[in-house]
């Protein structure tokens, strides 16, 4: 295991974009970690290509580690792996990076932002599964729409989302749901409050 966690640390630990791939792929379920890490690079800027390239070389990582028979050790590793991301990504300086991108989105997309980080942060404060996985439905771009005069699409607000840093793409589905769901960055959280903070300071 010492080995293949070793790889993955060197993998994560040497850019901002593979450490939230990962990251994306931790939170994913099976049936959608090609598509959410996919995705998710192709939002932070990457060209389909080279989002499918650094998918490959993501996935044998992952295999390799989390290849155990006993699903307890799976979680655990899964659990060990989060603190991994979550450090490297400090180290990595995510926090810096996450305001430069945000400061150079345009007015509109920025209050795009502020809008729906409000309408996450209520979410939160009435349903606690939502500080790990938030919005499951098409109900953040009704509200962001609602609030702006102006129609907004899920995507629209997703690509925002990750752009700057602020979460990763996690989709998943049931017999009968398809669920629309980002995971928050852990390091960028409180820029989600703070992007808030300015539409309830109003």
């Amino acid at each position: 295991m010492t080995s293949s966690l070793d790889e993955l640390k060197q993998f994560v630990c040497s850019d901002i974009v593979k450490a939230l791939a990962a990251y994306a792929y931790v939170e994913s379920f099976s049936d959608y970690l090609y598509s959410n890490v996919v995705y998710t690079l192709r939002f932070l800027g990457l060209p389909s290509d080279e989002a499918e390239k650094l998918y490959s070389e993501l996935a044998k990582l992952m295999d390799n580690y989390l290849r155990v028979d006993s699903y307890k050790e799976v979680e655990a590793r899964r659990k060990r792996l989060r603190g991994v991301i979550r450090d490297c990504l400090d180290k990595l300086g995510i926090v810096k990076e996450a305001k430069s991108r945000i400061d150079s989105l345009s007015a509109e997309e920025r209050r795009a932002l502020q809008v729906a980080a409000l309408g996450i942060v209520k979410r939160v404060e009435k349903e606690l599964y939502a500080r790990r996985y938030f919005w499951s439905s098409n109900e953040l771009a009704e509200f962001v729409s609602v609030m702006l005069s102006k129609d907004i699409s899920y995507e629209d607000l997703e690509r925002l989302f990750i752009k700057s840093l602020l979460a990763v793409r996690i989709h998943s589905r049931s017999n009968r749901y398809h669920y629309y769901t980002m995971a928050p960055i852990p390091n960028t959280v409180n820029l989600i409050k703070e992007l808030a903070g300015v539409v309830e300071s109003e």
